[in-house]
């Protein structure tokens, strides 16, 4: 029931715009707990990453399967 990733790496490309844009979080870390896919229950998530400028990302929260919800604080 639980998640851990830790120094992961993710791309994101998006090229849908006038301009491509391209993100590359690592490290990534994140912990994912008390993971439940029954209804209106959730989990306690972290999420940190840094992107190669070197600007950091945590977040924090909660998330839901059923019904799909996620509160976070950044």
């Amino acid at each position: 029931r639980s998640l851990i990733i830790e120094r992961g790496s993710l791309a994101l490309s998006d090229a849908s715009g006038a301009a491509p844009l391209r993100l590359d979080l690592e490290p990534l870390d994140l912990a994912l707990s008390d993971l439940d896919t029954r209804p209106d229950q959730q989990a306690a998530f972290q999420l940190s990453a840094t992107t190669k400028q070197g600007e950091r990302l945590s977040i924090e929260g909660s998330l839901g399967i059923e019904p799909l919800l996620v509160q976070a604080q950044l």
